[in-house]
């Protein structure tokens, strides 16, 4: 949850996301998430500091990794882990339903 404030509160992200829809979807993550250890940590990315997020999705069986980052979009899959763009995910949702 701390990467993903982090991240979420970059000056970036504010013309997609505003800060109450970030405060929601913390309440309502917190009530889904469990805690995981991080596990192997495999040494696939160029920027070494984003593959513990791999580790993350290996320990805990992961479908996806929603991320816009190119160094871990490039990998497309890690084990059983789809990695895409928030963009593509939300398709996924909406072909869904």
């Amino acid at each position: 949850m701390a990467e993903f404030s982090h991240v979420i509160e970059r000056p970036k992200f504010s013309k997609y996301i505003t800060h109450k829809q970030v405060n929601r979807f913390k309440l309502i993550a917190l009530k889904f998430l469990k805690r995981t250890k991080v596990g192997i940590i495999p040494e696939l990315v160029r920027d070494v500091d984003d593959n513990y997020l791999l580790g993350i999705c290996g320990n805990c069986k992961a479908d996806f990794l929603i991320t816009g980052d190119q160094d871990l979009l490039v990998l497309k899959e890690y084990q059983k882990t789809r990695i895409l763009t928030m963009a593509l995910f939300m398709q996924i949702v909406q072909d869904a339903l």
